[in-house]
């Protein structure tokens, strides 16, 4: 049981450490967007298109 558990949490842990977030700015706007909070990468990946053709300038963390 021990094993399971910390399995577990070492999945967890890595799935956290592997999360792809970008930070967006536009003056003195901001907003930081992660891939783990979207249902799919591309629903993720055409917000951040939206938010860069929106005059949004969007960086890696």
């Amino acid at each position: 049981m021990k094993t399971l558990v910390f399995t577990a949490i070492s999945t967890t842990l890595l799935l956290m450490s592997c999360a792809k977030c970008v930070n967006c700015t536009k003056g003195s706007s901001s907003e930081k967007l992660c891939e783990s909070n979207y249902s799919s990468s591309s629903t993720y990946e055409a917000d951040v298109n939206m938010k860069e053709t929106q005059g949004y300038t969007c960086t890696a963390e």
